[in-house]
């Protein structure tokens, strides 16, 4: 008998056995059709391809298998789109931009260099406000000035406007500084009012969100189950699939904690599955992910607090932290010398104020070429003046009110030019000193 022929006997056999499962021959029907599309790409393993092996695992595990992966794009896909993610647009000219992100990948690419929580790579905020909140999230963009404001409004119109530093905003003030009006944005995306369609997405995109929402709970309801009830002693490629999709922690961590559990190499697992679980780990099991420095990076970014497990041999990742964060210095596994801190003057200063708490005579020429950090170590070491920092600290306005006020606690004549750039750190000068 040829191969093909007994190929199409095996489908036929697998067709009959799945239907007196199912008893459904339209589904049954379908989810084959649906599988011979599958079954093309080249994300399937060799052992998925042969419909025999589904045969002996059942109808439930066959279906489950070819419904998630026919809603998971392909490698060469997600490759295109990993940086951009799925979007809507709403409006765009020669000053704006204005989408709805559909996804993290979007959310964290439109929504860059801002103090978003959606926008970060290694939390869910984006999962809870977009598919559990049931909440639209609106980026408004702005080509010429490169600011961003973001709307945020659920289906009981609760509606909230932030400013790219995550500074809630009113009405007023949202409309006085974009020149858009958000009622007007929300009401046209929600089909509400429709007179000048100038921010109309239409039905269409107005499904494609609430079918955005349907996918993934599906695709999470998969993995979670999967989680749920199967052993998980070894890699399964199908749920890293879901999981690389989902982009939940808790998931993810799951997935990890099972396969170092039952001794399971984790280092070739993929990127975002390692460095969502890196956060909710501890020492050892931090250790097994193997992560590559720029994972760490990523992973610190938002989670500075996991250096205590990072960087026991990488100087420059701590200084990369400490650089932003200097009170992490003290979770630091590295020896900490003169040399390593010279060029990061302000966890310098929190190194001699709150760490050692002394003097460190050696550091002090290089903290004092920082107006904030030698604020910090003049507070507590040179409370009459520190006149080898005053040069640096009297070009910064706050920095020079603040000089003046708490260790001087005298006027500062020279420095009164450069205080009087600030409205406010003049304000303050003069308020203290009855000006």
């Amino acid at each position: 008998m040829r191969f093909i022929e007994i190929l199409l006997e095996s489908f036929s056999l697998a067709r009959r056995e799945f239907i007196q499962h199912a008893n459904d021959q339209q589904l049954v029907d379908k989810t084959i059709e649906e599988y011979r599309k599958v079954a093309k790409r080249s994300d399937v393993t060799q052992q998925q391809k042969d419909i025999n092996y589904w045969r002996k695992r059942g109808w439930d595990q066959f279906h489950q298998f070819v419904t998630g992966m026919a809603k998971l794009d392909t490698k060469s896909k997600i490759k295109r789109n990993q940086d951009i993610g799925r979007s809507i647009p709403v409006f765009e000219n020669d000053e704006w931009l204005i989408i709805i992100p559909l996804d993290r990948a979007a959310s964290c690419y439109h929504g860059r260099n801002t103090d978003w929580c959606t926008t970060k790579p290694v939390n869910n905020y984006f999962t809870d406000y977009f598919h559990l909140g049931k909440s639209t999230i609106v980026y408004c963009l702005n080509k010429q000035n490169q600011k961003k404001w973001a709307i945020n409004f659920d289906d009981d119109d609760i509606i909230e406007l932030f400013d790219e530093n995550d500074d809630i905003l009113s009405f007023d003030l949202f409309k006085t500084q974009t020149k858009l009006d958000p009622v007007k944005i929300i009401n046209q995306i929600t089909g509400k009012d429709l007179t000048d369609q100038i921010y109309n997405i239409g039905d269409e995109n107005r499904k494609r969100i609430s079918q955005t929402r349907t996918e993934y709970e599906e695709i999470y309801n998969l993995a979670s189950k999967q989680l749920r009830t199967n052993v998980i002693d070894k890699r399964d490629l199908t749920l890293e699939k879901y999981l690389v999709y989902l982009k939940v922690p808790d998931l993810s961590v799951k997935y990890i904690k099972n396969l170092i559990y039952n001794n399971q190499s984790v280092s070739n697992v993929p990127s975002s599955i390692k460095i969502e679980s890196a956060s909710k780990l501890r020492d050892n099991d931090v250790q097994q992910l193997e992560l590559t420095t720029k994972e760490k990076k990523t992973v610190l970014r938002d989670n500075p607090s996991m250096l205590q497990y990072m960087g026991y041999d990488d100087p420059e990742l701590v200084k990369t932290v400490v650089k932003k964060y200097p009170r992490y210095l003290k979770l630091a596994q590295i020896p900490i010398t003169i040399d390593f801190l010279k060029d990061i003057p302000e966890a310098a200063a929190y190194y001699a104020t709150t760490i050692k708490q002394e003097r460190i005579e050696d550091l002090e020429p290089y903290i004092a070429k920082d107006a904030n950090a030698a604020i910090t170590y003049a507070e507590h070491f040179y409370r009459n003046g520190w006149p080898e920092a005053e040069s640096t600290i009297m070009k910064h306005p706050y920095a020079a009110s603040s000089y003046a006020i708490n260790i001087l606690n005298k006027k500062w004549p020279e420095a009164e030019p450069t205080i009087k750039s600030s409205e406010f750190a003049w304000d303050d000068y003069k308020k203290h000193f009855n000006i």
